[in-house]
């Protein structure tokens, strides 16, 4: 049985325990050696600032970009099956928040957490 969580696949519990936590502890190991470099830690202190608004909006943009991509692009809707594919969205969605999250900032500071600037 394979585990395919991104397919709903889930096997068998234990390989689904196994293969979770081993998820965890690589993406420590990684986190941890990012941290060291600059290049790569600003953009994910970046991101993880943002996280809760990320939540509340990557669903929206996945969905606008599929649709870009199989109505205006012509592509089938079976591209994002592939791991490849899948990984190409959620870089397209990152990349699409840092706008969003930069006006959300500006016009809508509480919706990020943030304190309203006052104009003085």
């Amino acid at each position: 049985p394979t585990v395919a969580v991104h397919q709903a696949r889930f096997g068998s519990f234990a390989l689904f325990l196994l293969g979770g936590t081993g998820g965890i502890i690589l993406t420590l190991a990684v986190a941890r050696s990012l941290a060291h470099w600059p290049v790569a830690a600003n953009p994910l202190t970046f991101i993880g600032r943002y996280t809760l608004l990320l939540l509340a909006t990557h669903l929206t943009l996945f969905s606008i970009i599929k649709g870009i991509t199989v109505f205006l692009l012509h592509r089938p809707r079976t591209l994002y099956d592939s791991t490849v594919a899948s990984l190409g969205l959620v870089a397209a969605a990152l990349m699409l928040s840092v706008p969003l999250i930069l006006l959300v900032r500006r016009f809508m500071p509480a919706l990020a957490g943030l304190k309203h600037r006052s104009n003085r």
